[in-house]
């Protein structure tokens, strides 16, 4: 009865936000030990009438911090209203935050007013903070140390050469496509060997990237890429080059489990959340002070707008994790690592250490099913073993759900690609396929720990990435026919210990643009400018259009692929131009990219162009700048001059050095024009203040 009790006292902040007014708000009401950091998310269901949304109808209140002052939005959907305040809360207080009556719906209905409240958790010392910092790796490290694997990190370390990388063991007519997949040294909190690759099916490269930390590296539904690149994700573009950088928001850090990008380019994350929790609250022999990880899920809008939010905390009692040491120090109790986006929005989430499938309804924040587990809620027909530890849960095309089921507390422990399908209504779960690399011991499947991704291709076939190796010599990718038949099969150097977290098949032969950032102006004079972007893969040729900016003709010019610049010339002197590129992938003008944004350039009047004898060598740094520039030339700088694209002269600076530092502070953000006479020659360089 004293167990009972404590579970019931427990699970009382989650009954509490169950009776909120409003269909969700964020922080969830009652719920205890948020982050200083927090905005405050609130959302009715249907959509305010947009002049009933007034600022003073809102009052944020800290028991100790007092009223706070705060930015508010109303989101792109219509439906969500942002508050932000505009100072942190206080550690270990209680905020309440109050509506006043006058809100109203489109249709004209009002809104009562309405009061919650949650608290804020305690300030952590030092040594928490350093316990915080350190669970995943020690975490891990047991993890590794179960599993057999060792943590003697006397092995071979690495190059970086991707040479070696990958060695293709059966390469028997698989699906078209290449193989896209992160890698890195199993021992990823120590020095890693890691970056994003693709290769052709014969193990050729057809792109490879080092970063520093990564994993996740896929397809998004919006038609770029996404990959882990330590503490954020970055967006990628046709060219894998970074158009965006997405982080955790509240105060949250990035998991680099999952990233998931709409096709209406809302953004779904996994963060990390730790708390010191006294676990004799679940049983006296705990730890009386444990460091437990929880998951945070996040949902960005368009714009960037964080518009759902959910804790672990506020929803999944720790006691749920039944294979976790709740005695030990550190406590990693749910260990989400994937988030698919369901047909009707809501999103499918795996949690890896309550061996558990959820799906969540973002319009709530409330369980809609929960398959598997402590708290399973289906009956599973052909499948009396369920699934262990699993990873990369995902809806499939004819409404099935697939995972990876890793199976660390199987008997003996083995690993299988999961197919089931899904009575919702009668919650029954039906296992209609399966498959595991054969070849483990006793005559099971293989074996693999963690990580890992089972993707459905359009012929039926299915692409796994095992991943992390008990045994290095085993398979670390493989394709196999629904009737079980590998057609493909691939290796990571075992000697560099190296894994993959997902690999994928995609037949993915874009016609890409030039990436817009790339693209510059370099070299401008009153009557030419060198116009360059980078290289585009699968490109025959490169159209450039350029035009002043009042005409409405366009000039176009044909540039061969190997060339990624063209210098452009009979230019009118102080004229705004525009221009963009087109990539053409084949000869006859089929396949294009379609034109870039246009960029734009200002030619320099006549009076500052150059005689193209001179050969004084000046240096313009930083550039861009925003306080101080430094100048430096091969010859005595005699004078310094700062005009503005209009020809207005701001600084007029004399000198006698070669080397001179000059500050800019004062500049507002622009572009600029810096004119060096050194040894009796002038040099125009072009400055960004920004």
């Amino acid at each position: 009865m004293k167990n009972l009790l404590r579970i019931c006292l427990v699970l009382l902040p989650f009954l509490t936000g169950a009776q909120a007014k409003y269909q969700y708000i964020s922080p969830m009401p009652g719920s205890k030990n948020n982050n200083v950091e927090h905005s405050i998310i609130i959302r009715e269901g249907s959509t305010f009438k947009a002049a009933s949304v007034q600022e003073n109808l809102f009052t944020i209140q800290g028991s100790r911090s007092g009223r706070h002052q705060f930015t508010m939005k109303t989101c792109p959907d219509g439906k969500t209203i942002l508050l932000q305040p505009m100072q942190p809360f206080a550690y270990d207080e209680q905020v309440t935050v109050t509506i006043a009556k006058g809100l109203q719906s489109e249709q004209g209905r009002s809104l009562n007013d309405y009061s919650f409240n949650f608290s804020t958790h305690r300030q952590y010392n030092d040594e928490e903070m350093n316990n915080f910092r350190n669970a995943k790796r020690i975490l891990s490290e047991r993890e590794l140390l179960q599993n057999g694997i060792s943590t003697d990190q006397n092995i071979e370390d690495g190059t970086r050469d991707l040479e070696g990388l990958v060695e293709i063991t059966i390469n028997d007519n698989p699906t078209p496509g290449d193989i896209f997949f992160d890698a890195f040294n199993a021992f990823f909190f120590t020095n890693s060997w890691t970056g994003h690759h693709v290769i052709t099916p014969d193990g050729d490269s057809v792109s490879s990237k080092e970063l520093s930390s990564c994993s996740d590296f896929k397809l998004q539904q919006n038609g770029n890429f996404a990959v882990r690149n330590g503490n954020h994700y970055d967006e990628l573009d046709s060219n894998f080059s970074v158009i965006n950088k997405i982080y955790a928001a509240n105060g949250y850090s990035m998991d680099f489990h999952e990233c998931q990008i709409t096709e209406d380019h809302h953004v779904f994350i996994i963060a990390d959340e730790n708390q010191i929790v006294d676990m004799t609250v679940y049983d006296p022999d705990y730890s009386q002070n444990a460091t437990v990880l929880g998951t945070v899920l996040q949902e960005f809008d368009p714009e960037g707008n964080l518009i759902f939010e959910w804790r672990s905390f506020d929803h999944i009692v720790i006691t749920e994790a039944q294979h976790i040491n709740l005695g030990f120090f550190y406590i990693d109790y749910v260990h989400t690592n994937a988030i698919d986006v369901d047909n009707d929005g809501n999103i499918i989430v795996s949690n890896r250490h309550l061996d558990q499938v959820n799906k969540i309804d973002v319009s709530t924040g409330e369980f809609i099913w929960r398959l598997g587990g402590q708290m399973n809620e289906f009956t599973f027909v052909n499948d009396s073993e369920k699934f262990t530890f699993q990873h990369d849960s995902r809806r499939i095309a004819n409404g099935n759900i697939t995972l990876w089921d890793n199976g660390n507390y199987h008997t003996p422990s083995h690993s299988q690609v999961k197919e089931y399908k899904m009575d919702e209504v009668n919650k029954i779960a039906t296992l209609v396929w399966s498959y595991g690399h054969p070849g483990g011991n006793n005559g099971n499947t293989i074996y693999y720990s963690a990580g890992g991704n089972a993707q459905r291709l359009s012929n039926g076939n299915t692409f796994i990435n095992g991943g992390w190796r008990t045994n290095n010599q085993n398979p670390s990718m493989f394709e196999v026919t629904p009737e079980g038949t590998i057609v493909w099969e691939m290796k990571l150097n075992p000697g560099k210990s190296m894994t993959s977290y997902r690999g994928h098949n995609y037949e993915w032969k874009p016609c890409a643009r030039p990436t817009l950032k790339k693209m510059k102006a370099l070299d401008i004079t009153a009557t030419s400018a060198t116009l360059k972007w980078n290289e585009v893969a699968g490109a025959v040729e490169y159209h450039l259009q350029h035009k002043a900016h009042l005409s409405e003709t366009w000039k176009t010019k044909i540039i061969s692929a190997d060339k990624h610049s063209k210098k452009v010339t009979g230019l009118n002197p102080n004229t705004k131009y525009d221009w963009k590129i087109e990539t053409w992938c084949d000869i006859q003008g089929v396949k294009t990219s379609g034109y870039t944004e246009i960029k734009k350039l200002t030619t320099l009047t006549e009076r500052m162009t150059l005689n193209s004898e001179e050969s004084i060598n000046v240096s313009v740094f930083p550039n861009p700048s925003h306080d101080e520039i430094s100048i430096e030339s091969n010859a005595v700088i005699t004078r310094v001059r700062i005009l503005d694209l209009a020809g207005r002269e701001l600084g007029n600076i004399i000198s006698d050095e070669q080397q001179l530092k000059i500050s800019v502070a004062n500049l507002p953000a622009g572009n600029y024009l810096v004119i060096v006479t050194s040894d009796g020659k002038q040099q125009v360089k072009k400055l960004i203040i920004d």
